[in-house]
């Protein structure tokens, strides 16, 4: 006799788990539109400090180029003045001026 044994397999099933639904409340729109606000609030507020903050930057650099020609136009105005004053002083000693200018003739 032959004895023979049959195995049998039963697969196991699983169930599907439920399907997710997005049910979304009146609170949960509420809070992503006060997000939503935020972030466009700070957007606005970078923009602006950024706008303000490089036309201060351009306003300063203005001055201070302002200021440098100021400077260089004095600089200019009294190496004129002492190349005029040395070339007075330097014809009335040829002309035999005595060459002194008023500082000498204060000292003598």
């Amino acid at each position: 006799t032959t004895t023979t044994t049959t195995t049998t397999t039963t697969a196991t099933t699983r169930a599907a788990p439920p399907a997710r639904t997005t049910t979304t409340t009146d609170a949960d729109a509420e809070a992503a539109e006060d997000i939503l606000d935020a972030f466009f609030v700070g957007k606005a507020l970078a923009e602006t400090l950024l706008e303000r903050a490089g036309g201060a930057l351009a306003d300063a650099l203005g001055s201070v180029a302002k200021l440098d020609a100021q400077i260089q136009e004095e600089v200019r105005r009294f190496q004129e003045d002492v190349e005029r004053r040395a070339r007075e002083e330097s014809e009335r000693a040829r002309r035999g001026g005595g060459g002194g200018g008023a500082r000498d003739d204060q000292m003598r």
